[in-house]
């Protein structure tokens, strides 16, 4: 995930912001090593809360 990760950003650059979504911890690992903000998805309520984060600015 981590180098995947880098070809995103190797790609698009760094100008950008983005968001890791996941459910487990490696994906988390791996946005740290980023230093990408991490948003864990385990029920339709996580994804509601990741809208609504994303409607306010917040990410």
């Amino acid at each position: 995930k981590e180098s995947c990760f880098g070809r995103v950003v190797a790609k698009f650059g760094r100008k950008c912001t983005y968001v890791v979504i996941g459910d487990g911890s490696d994906e988390e690992t791996a946005a740290k090593a980023h230093n990408f903000p991490f948003w864990r998805i385990n029920s339709h309520s996580d994804t509601r809360a990741l809208y609504n984060a994303l409607e306010m600015g917040f990410l």
